[in-house]
């Protein structure tokens, strides 16, 4: 595949009429958008400055493929230029933007006499818009198995992101299915995105958050707000079912969206609340988690904190829908298998990286072992060359084996000491099992388990 980035984004905002979501591009002069989806999934997953993945944070280049980025010149952004990501990807032109139901638009309703669409029909609208967004995130967990081999190793063709391997994920199915074509690492990072995209939009585009203009009366062109500060407990994407009806508040309501997207509404959105009546797309969002000037937003120009709380709920909501998506990975493939699947996608080089996460110190004495864990696979290692080490003649006092880019027992290190667990003494590693092993990082792809079982046969 060909990398679609620097490129002439194609994005739904890019039509005047057409901005249904939190800005997807870089284009404040025209379409008054500021990168507000990548602003707000780079606050929510990016990595501190300098540092590895933790298992959790996304470094910088898998970043890119979930949040998009923009294109600079000596520090000043270029306008339209740069890559939407998978969070941009239901706003891209595809050959047209998902519908509604990926935005969270179209569940509006306020309690007044006479007002064009119930409390139920809001209601099955926002519930279209929750189902959409779990398909999506079972889009990210079918794509997942594809990452691994049968042997569990990282499939080096399905997760690397240099030009060799086409650079740039391209996100073009937008029906929803669980692809197979492809990277997989693309393919679970798009539907994880476009499930991020709904996620946070609701936020922006509901009054969860809000406070109404306290100058004007409460009507359609100035809906009641919620107030709220919590995240909306029905987007947990791992359930199914309707929503239970007790939590959703009587005036909840996002809204109705038209091309001619205005207030008060026309056509199909007449005597309704409208999407540019109550959302709060636009405005700078910086990564030190301040804000900057309110973009043309009229609720949030209304009452600027609208708009930096939709922002921090949308960031802690996209956290809480990643937690879920690393747990429900975790439950489906077995916890060795989804600490594999999770590093994959969070790493820029997992083929390397996820194979050897940290050195693991085996201990003889009393039996015990400690472990400097970052996967559960390495537990699954060192409990495995414990158990050998405790059957050998003669039985070593102790063993350090390092599991770095090049693994080894480590040979006679001079007059290195370490505490036996359990017994308060020190025993001289110089007296360990006198083994050297090196697996170089040519053989590819093999996981912790592999690994370990090459020192124990090396041991034997």
């Amino acid at each position: 595949m060909i990398s679609l980035a620097p490129i002439l984004l194609g994005s739904i905002g890019s039509i005047p009429g057409l901005a249904t979501a939190f800005g997807t591009i870089n284009d404040p002069y025209v379409i008054g958008q500021h990168n507000e989806h990548e602003l707000i999934t780079r606050l929510a997953f990016r990595c501190p400055d300098g540092q590895k993945s933790d298992g959790y944070c996304f470094e910088p280049r898998s970043l890119d493929q979930l949040a998009g980025y923009h294109q600079e010149v000596a520090g000043i952004q270029i306008p339209v230029l740069g890559f939407n990501g998978a969070v941009g990807a239901p706003d891209t032109l595809d050959p047209m933007p998902e519908d509604s139901e990926a935005h969270c638009d179209d569940a509006d309703y306020i309690d007044i006499p006479g007002y064009p669409q119930s409390r139920a029909d809001a209601t099955a609208k926002l519930q279209e818009c929750v189902d959409h967004l779990r398909a999506r995130f079972r889009q990210a967990l079918g794509s997942a198995e594809d990452l691994l081999d049968d042997k569990k190793r990282i499939r080096r063709d399905m997760v690397g992101l240099s030009n060799l391997f086409g650079g740039d994920c391209f996100f073009a199915f937008p029906p929803l299915q669980v692809n197979h074509m492809g990277r997989a690492k693309c393919n679970v990072i798009e539907g994880f995105g476009r499930a991020l995209h709904g996620v946070q939009d609701f936020y922006s585009h509901s009054n969860w958050v809000d406070t109404p203009d306290l100058t004007r009366p409460i009507g359609i062109t100035n809906p009641p707000g919620l107030e709220r500060t919590d995240i909306a407990p029905f987007f947990d994407l791992r359930t199914s079912g309707p929503i239970p009806e007790d939590k959703i508040p009587v005036n909840l309501t996002t809204g109705c969206f038209v091309i001619a997207d205005r207030t008060p509404g026309t056509g199909n959105c007449e005597g309704r609340v409208t999407h540019n009546t109550l959302h709060k797309d636009y405005g700078h969002i910086y990564l030190n988690g301040t804000f900057g000037e309110i973009g043309d937003s009229p609720r949030a120009q209304a009452v600027p904190e609208n708009f930096h709380m939709a922002v921090k709920l949308a960031i802690q909501a996209s956290r809480d829908t990643w937690s879920d998506l690393r747990e429900e990975l975790r439950h489906r493939f077995g916890e060795e298998k989804g600490d594999l699947i999770i590093c994959s996608l969070v790493r820029d080089d997992p083929v390397v990286d996820c194979r050897h996460p940290t050195s693991a110190n085996t201990l003889k004495g009393d039996g015990t072992w400690q472990a400097n864990m970052v996967v559960e696979v390495e537990k699954v290692a060192v409990e495995n060359i414990t158990a050998t080490i405790e059957d050998t003649e003669p039985e070593p006092v102790a063993v350090v084996i390092d599991l770095g880019k090049s693994a080894k027992v480590v040979e006679d290190p001079a007059s290195a000491t370490m505490d036996v667990p359990g017994t308060g003494a020190e025993s001289d590693i110089k007296d360990a099992l006198s083994v050297d092993i090196e697996v170089v990082p040519e053989e590819e792809a093999e996981t912790l388990v592999d690994q370990g079982q090459k020192i124990l046969a090396a041991i034997k």
